[in-house]
């Protein structure tokens, strides 16, 4: 039997800000400052937690949570990820190029339906 991953418990009447906030405040409770600084801020050679890099992506306004990554990090299709002997770590700039490529421009739906389509039937390649 799997044991699931404890996760904190966040309220799910919260926002998103609030929902931020409140684990700033939690990581500063642990004395570890790098989460108080604004995501935004950071250098794009700078190496990111998964934590900091749900944190980042939320800040650039893409919902990408911490269990998204998670779950990536393991079926694959997620930013590129750099090891620091078993810590997972994403570098800003090829977190922001990841997210930049899971966005498409559409006018509707069934246009961006079509996309997808054509898409799929060139075997998952972009023209």
């Amino acid at each position: 039997m799997h044991e699931k991953k404890d996760h904190p418990s966040v309220d799910p009447l919260l926002s998103l800000a609030q929902a931020v906030d409140a684990l700033r405040r939690a990581v500063a409770e642990q004395r570890s400052p790098s989460l108080l600084a604004d995501p935004l801020s950071w250098s794009d050679e700078r190496l990111c937690t998964r934590i900091e890099a749900s944190l980042l992506a939320r800040a650039l306004g893409f919902p990408v949570s911490v269990w998204h990554l998670d779950r990536l990090a393991v079926t694959g299709g997620g930013p590129p990820i750099t090891y620091f002997n078993k810590k997972p770590l994403y570098r800003v700039r090829e977190l922001k190029a990841w997210l930049a490529s899971r966005t498409s421009a559409a006018r509707s739906t069934a246009e961006l339906k079509r996309a997808n389509n054509a898409k799929a039937m060139r075997g998952g390649r972009d023209e």
